[in-house]
């Protein structure tokens, strides 16, 4: 178990920012949540899967809503209001909380209840990445049931939501949380230590412990943080240049759109996301697709989610292969309906055959 002090924490924040593929969660709310977990506690216990006894029991905590309602409203009683009501609902004491995925937010907000609590934070989540569905994390793919999934606001309110259907907990889920002003904290996938070492996908706190301090590194010295975290993830830089065009269209609770970024040489690459990035294509041909990640930094070397993308805007897009826990064919079917809709039919390509067949073309 290792004890994580403010600069490990704020280095995970921007790390997951960039991991989170587009999501998870804005900086500005992962840093009014560093703050937060700061004013309970001046450090928070991190321990890996295999730390967590095998009969412990462990929760899944997150926030769900708009970025700006949570920036606006603040998102903290409600994460331990709702990991409180888990604990009534299945009547287990949890031994300590992992994320739902990566990003800004949903990786620093399960560390306010461990704060509160007393207890570790895992090293790990459902995805190494951010996802706009719950049936999408590896928790789902790989069976813990995700109910009860309970729900709470800042002030008196939290439910408990009983069905086995990820599809209909999202859907009341988000209907709850409008009615909620659009900001809950949930807690879900109830399971002990034996089963998270299967299901959970591990180390990536301590991976976006590294590329936020990479990151950190590269601009306190004056060198290419772009390098810098494409070097340490061995990942492709699939574009560097300007976002030349944005559009965004809300539906049924999340962000539809696509980025066009155009490079000084000419190329050109355009980026479809739900939520977070789903797939990028080049000369109408995709080149990353989901589950693997196409993460964007500024030039500066700041993470930038899909809602602070803005035309003009210098930007480099990169492409990583996705945990081998997301890639698997179970795994990788739960995005085709997704892939689907955007206009890709064919199956699931990893990015380096799609990089390779591309480089041969």
């Amino acid at each position: 178990m290792r004890i994580l002090h403010k600069e490990n924490i704020e280095d995970i924040m921007i790390g997951s920012g960039f991991l989170g593929s587009g999501g998870g969660g804005s900086p500005a709310q992962g840093r009014m949540l560093v703050d937060y977990v700061m004013s309970i506690s001046e450090q928070v216990m991190l321990a890996s899967p295999e730390e967590i006894d095998p009969g412990a029991w462990v929760a899944v905590v997150g926030g769900m809503g708009s970025p700006a309602a949570a920036l606006e409203k603040g998102i903290f009683n409600a994460l331990t209001r709702a990991f409180e009501a888990l604990e009534r609902a299945t009547g287990f004491n949890f031994s300590a909380v992992i994320p739902l995925e990566l990003g800004s937010g949903n990786s620093i907000a399960p560390m306010s209840v461990a704060a509160q609590k007393g207890i570790p934070i895992v090293d790990g989540d459902g995805a190494g990445r951010a996802i706009p569905q719950l049936d999408m994390t590896t928790y789902a793919v790989y069976g813990v049931p995700i109910s009860p999934f309970t729900l709470a606001n800042e002030s008196d309110v939290s439910v408990a939501l009983y069905t086995d259907n990820p599809d209909q907990i999202e859907r009341l889920a988000r209907a709850i949380t409008i009615e909620f002003g659009m900001v809950a904290g949930f807690a879900t996938h109830a399971m002990q230590g034996e089963l998270l070492r299967e299901v959970a996908v591990p180390g990536t706190l301590s991976l976006s412990e590294k590329v936020g301090a990479a990151l950190r590194r590269a601009r306190q010295s004056g060198s290419d943080p772009i390098a810098a975290v494409n070097t340490l993830l061995g990942g492709w830089i699939l574009i560097q240049g300007t976002i030349a065009q944005v559009s965004t269209e809300t539906k049924a609770g999340f962000d539809f759109g696509s980025f066009i970024v155009r490079a000084e040489t000419g190329q050109t690459v355009e980026v479809d996301f739900k939520n977070e990035n789903m797939i990028a294509w080049e000369g109408g041909k995709p080149i990353v697709m989901v589950p693997d990640m196409i993460c964007c930094l500024r030039e500066d070397g700041q993470p930038v989610t899909n809602v602070d993308v803005q035309e003009g805007m210098k930007v480099a897009f990169i492409g990583m292969r996705a945990p081998a826990k997301l890639r698997s064919p179970q795994a990788a079917r739960v995005f085709s309906p997704v892939l689907e809709k955007i206009g890709y039919t064919g199956p699931y390509v990893p990015i380096e055959r799609l990089l390779g067949e591309a480089e041969n073309n």
